[in-house]
């Protein structure tokens, strides 16, 4: 054979050609190529041609291997050296799909976006559709969708509170308007502020001017309804005196009531007093000891039951449907002021104008507990003690983190609720819990409602139950409370631990707070309220109306025993006179309120309470709120507040069917 290169002969036994040393085609084809060399070689060392290595011996004298890169070395036609490197190209491969996978994902949270702002703005103009054409109710439905999708929607936020603005105007423009109107007006317009500080709290801080000047428009509407409501009273004619329908004791113009005589009296004219405690039969032995010729005619008789439980109640229900032939019927019965309104709002219990009280003898009782036992202007209940609320705080505390604990900084510091809040993360931030419990902030919440929660049979839940919801979120979720229930061991507990302060009355302060180890200061806070309290009723069987009237009058509205209960158990009494008295002598001071008295604070809180919307549902309602905001807020039951609301509805329908929920 002869090489392919130089054309020189080559046996067929050798490797390389003996003339130019390329490789031969028998080793290209991988034929006894071991072989080939070792015989190769030995022909080359009897020529005296040596070889240093074996890369000369393969490639012949002067030549190199020939690097191909990745495609190997090429011999003949025959792929000998690399493999080929594919790891690059699957890398282009793969970072080119993760590159359009990103892409498409954002192509459809723009893609969503836009058809949630095409959602939005389709409400919002929906909305203003309907207030353009007066239907304010449906503006603010369609408003409020548009928050759904978006909380930081200044334009919804404004928008509802135009709409409740115009809601308050056509009230004060309607022909013939009363002194309902103008509440229902101003109702309203707060309603309308309501809206507009959810929405400070949500949206931008560029858009917060916007909100702010609709907030002062609303307050000069607030402004415009009290004058008219002034011009309104200055037009009306003096109010007659509840008429007296039955011969009641002597009255005298003193507003002073004459004890009425017992001559003649039998056993048949004695009376049973019921309470579920012994506290009122404390308070009528005051009575008994001035008057000790009615002992014979006043019988006690305690059940023993708690104020709260239905037990209490359904007992005292069915002596009073025996009625006459009742062998002990219940003249008088006490009320927890959680019932109270159930016998306000019953026939069972008299209109007390018609048995001897006036409206003068009670005229130094705070304001907002005849609201409570008054229903269509009769008088159906009384009470010797209220119970106005305010906030009180750790004076160390105080001293700690603003300098100061005088009452007066303080209150700059809880005024309201927004302020409550930020003062919350202050204190966070010091270590501090602002208060225990959500439950804490219940009573000051919802004693600042503006409208009856039932009203014709229908619930209408006003803005204080959305401010609760606001609020207790807030507080819960930033960790400002210490998680506690109250009445609860821990909550208790913190009285001596790192929590600022509790919403408390006078009987909360004197009887839970003065055994604790440090000072506490009593101030308004954001809202006045009250919290708990007992009243009386005379019930219509009363074989002797004379008698219990007087017992009723004396321990409610007699200076001089009121003043003597008061030094003696320490009852916020139900009278301002003798709440003067006590602050003018420096009495009511508590051990552990250093040197204020908290007479001042809780005389003027007092004063403020507003218990005019109450009605016998209340107790019950607040219950559920409290029940289902706890299972939104801290037990996740559920999604979102509307759910919550859902099931508060529902509830309260379970729960009283005669009342519609929409």
């Amino acid at each position: 054979m002869f090489c392919y290169k130089c054309g020189g002969p080559v046996d067929d036994n050798q490797a390389f050609c003996p003339t130019c040393g390329v490789l031969t085609n028998t080793a290209a084809r991988g034929e006894n190529v071991s072989q080939s060399l070792e015989t190769a070689a030995q022909a080359q060392m009897q020529s005296n041609m040596v070889y240093p290595d074996y890369n000369q011996l393969y490639y012949g004298a002067g030549q190199q291997p020939v690097d191909y890169g990745n495609h190997g070395m090429i011999l003949n036609g025959v792929n000998v050296g690399k493999k080929k490197k594919v790891w690059p190209v699957v890398l282009l491969v793969v970072l080119f799909l993760l590159i359009v996978a990103a892409l498409s994902t954002i192509l459809v949270i723009k893609l969503k976006e836009n058809k949630k702002n095409k959602e939005l703005q389709g409400y919002l103009a929906a909305a203003e559709e309907e207030y353009d054409k007066g239907n304010y109710d449906r503006a603010i439905r369609k408003y409020n969708k548009a928050l759904d999708m978006d909380e930081k929607c200044a334009k919804a936020y404004i928008g509802i509170a135009e709409c409740y603005q115009g809601l308050g105007d056509e009230v004060l423009e309607g022909s013939n308007i009363d002194e309902s109107d103008f509440d229902d007006a101003t109702d309203y317009y707060n309603e309308g502020i309501d809206s507009i500080k959810r929405g400070i709290r949500k949206v931008k801080e560029k858009d917060k001017e916007d909100l702010e000047d609709m907030e002062e428009s609303l307050k000069d509407s607030i402004t415009k309804a009290d004058t008219l409501l002034e011009e309104y009273y200055a037009k009306l004619e003096p109010p007659e005196e509840p008429p007296v329908s039955v011969d009641p004791p002597t009255v005298t113009g003193s507003g002073d009531m004459t004890p009425p005589s017992t001559d003649n009296w039998t056993t048949d004219d004695k009376i049973y007093v019921f309470s579920y405690n012994e506290e009122l039969e404390s308070k009528l032995e005051f009575v008994l000891e001035k008057y000790p010729e009615y002992r014979d005619y006043v019988e006690y008789v305690n059940l023993n039951m708690p104020g709260m439980g239905d037990e209490y109640m359904n007992s005292i229900d069915n002596l009073l449907s025996d009625g006459i032939y009742a062998d002990e019927y219940p003249s008088i019965i006490c009320t927890d002021s959680y019932y109270t309104r159930r016998y306000v709002e019953s026939d069972y219990s008299l209109n007390l104008y018609d048995i001897g009280i006036t409206s003068n003898m009670y005229a130094d009782a705070y304001q907002f507990t005849k609201d409570m036992g008054t229903y269509d202007g009769q008088l159906k209940a009384m009470t010797w003690a209220a119970n106005p609320g305010c906030f009180m705080y750790r004076a160390d505390i105080a001293e700690e983190v603003f300098g100061t604990s005088d009452p007066d900084v303080v209150q700059l510091y809880v005024k309201d609720w927004d302020t409550f809040i930020e003062t919350a993360a202050t204190m966070d931030s010091y270590g501090y819990d602002m208060i225990s419990s959500l439950d804490d902030i219940s009573n000051a919440n919802f004693s600042q409602n503006t409208s009856p929660w039932v009203k014709d049979y229908e619930l209408e839940l006003d803005s204080s139950v959305d401010n609760y919801f606001e609020v207790a979120e807030i507080l819960y979720s930033n960790g400002y409370t210490h998680e506690t229930n109250r009445w609860s061991m821990e909550w208790n507990e913190d009285l001596n631990g790192a929590v600022f302060g509790y919403f408390g009355c006078p009987w909360f302060l004197y009887w839970c707070m003065d055994s604790t180890t440090y000072e506490w200061k009593v101030t308004q806070g954001p809202s006045a309220f009250y919290w708990g309290g007992q009243y009386v009723h005379v019930m219509k069987d009363c074989p002797n109306t004379d008698l219990a009237a007087f017992l009723v009058y004396e321990m409610c509205c007699d200076d001089d025993i009121m003043y003597d209960i008061a030094v003696d158990s320490k009852d916020f009494v139900n009278n301002k006179s003798v709440i003067q008295r006590e602050i003018d002598e420096d009495l009511g001071k508590a051990t552990c309120s250093g040197d204020q008295n908290p007479l001042e604070v809780f005389n003027e809180a007092g004063k403020q309470v507003d218990l005019s919307h109450s009605t016998v549902y209340d107790s019950k309602i607040q219950d559920i709120i409290l029940e289902e905001v706890d299972g939104y807020v801290i037990y996740g039951n559920h999604k979102n507040s509307s759910d919550a609301m859902d099931e508060i509805k529902d509830r309260v329908h379970e729960e009283f069917p005669e009342v519609t929920v929409n």
